[in-house]
């Protein structure tokens, strides 16, 4: 009986410490978030907090539903290396074995550059959800650098990822990751979103104003591409974490490259693999993660694999940067709390 009492004493504190984090980075009566911690196929800590619709007057639930920004991109990682899987093509393969009419520009361009922000395309302001507006656009334009030689961020480059899936599979993006990812996973509460469509659960989202002592209403920007579409909850993400881990999308050595740093030709080293941050460091145990950025959403999942700990903190407000509380509540989960976090910093 004491040993039961020492325990609920001691699990109770763990949960006013994860609290605490909580409570000094968001206000009550301002728009809030979600945050999940889980190990070992158990949840530690799962809170919402602040404010889902602040002109409802409508509080968070931990079931509710945010944009994940550049999260998407990992799905999209994920489609890729299973299609690699099944021989319906090669990481290593040229672009343009895949999108036909490619600028001259792209030759030298390999799926494994798309992956890791390595081609040299340059984000160009206009539509991505039409492949041959792209093509179009990008024609007259040379790349940036020479493919592999540098790492700049490119939502454009999962945007062309997204188009080698329909290509390879004969799905569109949306259908393929439906049927061969959200489905027999039952994310039942991830999919591939749009503004005009009715999402029960979807949360909006607020900036803050000039001042910092009011909050606006931000407008829905969701990119509708591979790079950046989809809504999900904590719950789902979470269940997206194990089913990677346990070999459900795709195979062990696969993920593994996927958590991988690539490095440039020069040996230079990325901390980026495919879909995912990699190489951080929070009290000494190894981090991948990735955020993501939706006009006001933001968003951050973080897992330290040799402890099987899994973060998520989604947040629809953009003010407080949810890498920060992760990497918090990850070093509670760790029983080393207080941390300054130590992972490289990557664009969303």
């Amino acid at each position: 009986m004491i040993f039961l009492l020492l325990f609920i004493s001691l699990k109770a504190q763990t949960q006013q410490t994860y609290d605490r984090v909580i409570d000094s980075l968001y206000q009550p009566g301002e728009p809030g978030g979600v945050a999940l911690v889980a190990q070992h196929g158990r949840i530690l800590y799962q809170r919402a907090f602040g404010m889902a619709d602040l002109e409802l007057g409508v509080t968070m639930q931990p079931d509710m539903l945010f944009e994940i920004g550049s999260m998407t991109k990992q799905f999209t990682a994920g489609c890729i290396l299973q299609l690699a899987e099944q021989g319906k093509l090669k990481i290593d393969d040229p672009l343009s074995k895949h999108i036909d009419s490619c600028p001259p520009a792209w030759q030298g361009i390999k799926l494994e550059h798309l992956l890791t922000h390595t081609s040299g395309i340059i984000d160009l302001s206009g539509p991505v959800g039409d492949l041959k507006e792209i093509l179009k656009m990008y024609r007259g334009h040379a790349l940036n650098f020479s493919p592999g030689t540098k790492r700049v961020y490119s939502n454009i480059g999962y945007a062309l990822l997204g188009f080698v899936i329909e290509k390879v599979s004969g799905e569109s993006y949306p259908d393929y990751l439906q049927q061969h990812i959200l489905k027999p996973l039952g994310l039942d509460h991830t999919l591939y979103g749009n503004t005009a469509t009715i999402i029960p659960g979807r949360v909006p989202c607020y900036l803050r104003s000039k001042n910092g002592k009011a909050f606006h209403n931000a407008v829905f920007n969701l990119q509708p591409s591979a790079a950046g579409a989809l809504l999900s909850n904590a719950a789902d993400l979470w269940k997206w974490n194990s089913a990677l881990t346990s070999g459900q999308v795709i195979s062990k050595s696969s993920l593994q490259k996927a958590w991988t740093s690539y490095h440039l030709a020069d040996g230079k080293n990325t901390h980026y693999g495919y879909g995912w941050q990699t190489d951080g460091i929070i009290q000494g145990s190894l981090v991948v993660e990735h955020g993501g950025v939706a006009v006001g959403y933001l968003t951050d999942a973080l897992y330290l694999p040799e402890e099987d700990i899994f973060v998520v903190v989604l947040s629809n407000q953009r003010g407080v940067l949810p890498e920060i509380p992760a990497a918090k509540l990850a070093a509670i989960a760790l029983w080393k709390p207080d941390t300054m976090r130590a992972i490289p910093t990557v664009e969303k």
